[in-house]
């Protein structure tokens, strides 16, 4: 392939440090990659199956990049909406999801920093879990004004309808969760996780994901990963 992604026969190959997933050489909020130290998100503040309820969240029919598409779409097709890799790539053998617990299980998890062809933002990124895109995040938005997460949600192609959970790691860092009961997000039959993270309020130094957040498949579930246990290295 053309990309730092390579995809062999059943098996993900690839692909960004989380080092590199900076914003301007900034972090907006920090991440883990083992069930040891995994995410500040609480257990149990997600609540899968909520949004089938209420006021659902929805991919906005002017979006910059064909949302739907590209989640649950092979490395193959993802990279056909985007540019050239930026970076050597990061894999690893273990994925999350909070269902409502922090729960890890074995995958072949992959994750990429592209260059947004159009220019319009710094990059955009995703994440591969055995193969099939799981995640999408954007940076840089290009927003004007005072900063609005939800100015910046609409500027990538996105609705929810809930108001999100707010915090800060740090005082100049500023990080809006939109856990599953809150986007209502639901795409291809899975619901989704949003958050919008900002530096000193600047839209330069912004930052918008969204992540699968789904019950495990049973063939997922059967890969579940002992709570403290290290995930197997790459």
């Amino acid at each position: 392939m053309r990309l730092a992604v390579r995809v062999l026969p059943h098996v993900l190959v690839a692909v960004v440090s989380l080092a590199s997933c900076t914003i301007e050489g900034k972090r907006p909020a920090s991440r883990s990659h083992g069930p040891a130290n995994a995410s500040q998100v609480a257990d149990g503040a997600t609540t899968v199956g909520d949004a089938r309820e209420g006021d659902l969240g929805r991919v906005l029919p002017d979006a910059p990049f064909p949302i739907e598409a590209m989640l649950g779409a092979s490395p193959q097709r993802v990279e056909q909406q985007l540019g050239e890799p930026l970076g050597k790539g990061m894999m690893r053998k273990s994925c999350v999801r909070f269902v409502p617990e922090r729960t890890w299980f074995s995958c072949a998890y992959a994750e990429q920093r592209y260059a947004d062809p159009s220019g319009r933002f710094g990059a955009v990124g995703v994440e591969y879990t055995d193969g099939r895109a799981t995640s999408l995040w954007w940076e840089r938005i290009p927003g004007t004004g005072p900063f609005d997460p939800a100015e910046a949600l609409r500027i990538v192609g996105l609705e929810l309808p809930g108001e999100p959970t707010v915090r800060h790691p740090k005082p100049n860092i500023t990080v809006y969760e939109y856990f599953n009961h809150v986007a209502r997000l639901r795409i291809h039959g899975k619901e989704y996780r949003a958050e919008v993270s900002v530096i000193d309020d600047d839209w330069q130094h912004s930052k918008v994901q969204i992540w699968q957040n789904d019950h495990l498949t049973p063939d997922q579930a059967s890969r579940r990963i002992e709570t403290g246990r290290a995930p197997s290295p790459p």
